[in-house]
C-alpha cells in the first residue's frame, strides 16, 4: 500500500466528528489511523507515542518531540527530508519505505500530519543505534527520574 494522504481519506465530510478511530489497514501493528479533531497532549502521547494521519500540533516543536519518541520506542532511525517550521517530511533512514509528511495548514493555525506511510518494508529491523536518542534527549527523559531518586 502505497502514500495515504489525510485529504484523500474522507474525513472532511459534512457529516459529525466521530471519536471513533478508523484504521486504513488491518494487517499489522502499525496500521494508519485516522481521527478527525486528534489534540496532541504532552502527557498522554508522549507516555505511549503514537502518530496518527490527521494529528493536530499547536507548535512544529511538538510534533518533532513526539516522532523522535516514536522512532527511539519503536527501535529505527530518522532521515529528515524537509525540517524546518513550515513543514517536516521524513522516512527511515534505511530507506525501506517508512515516511511521514506535516505541515502548517493553509489557516495557519495547527501543524498537522498530512500524509503517512507507517509500513516498513521487508528486511527493516530493529536497530539499536538511533541518533535521535541525544544526550540532550536522554538528559530530558531521564532528568525527572534521577531528581525523584538520586541514590
Amino acid at each position: 500500500m502505497g502514500w495515504i494522504s489525510f485529504l484523500e481519506c474522507d474525513v472532511e465530510s459534512d457529516y459529525a466528528p466521530s471519536d471513533e478511530l478508523i484504521s486504513l489497514l488491518s494487517d499489522s501493528d502499525d496500521d494508519i489511523l485516522i481521527k478527525r479533531d486528534v489534540l496532541y497532549n504532552r502527557d498522554r502521547d508522549l507516555e505511549n507515542p503514537n502518530l496518527i494521519l490527521g494529528m493536530k500540533f499547536g507548535k512544529y516543536e511538538e510534533f518533532r518531540e513526539l516522532l523522535r519518541k516514536y522512532s527511539i520506542v519503536k527501535g529505527f532511525d530518522l532521515n529528515f527530508k524537509k525540517n524546518n517550521a513550515k513543514k517536516i517530511t521524513s522516512d527511515c533512514k534505511k530507506l525501506c519505505g517508512w515516511r511521514i509528511h506535516a505541515l502548517w495548514t493553509t489557516n495557519k493555525k495547527y501543524f498537522q500530519i498530512k500524509n503517512y506511510h507507517p509500513k516498513h518494508g521487508h528486511g527493516c529491523g530493529r536497530n539499536f543505534k538511533n541518533t535521535q536518542a541525544c544526550s540532550t534527549w536522554l538528559a530530558h527523559y531521564y532528568l525527572e527520574k534521577v531528581r525523584d531518586n538520586p541514590e
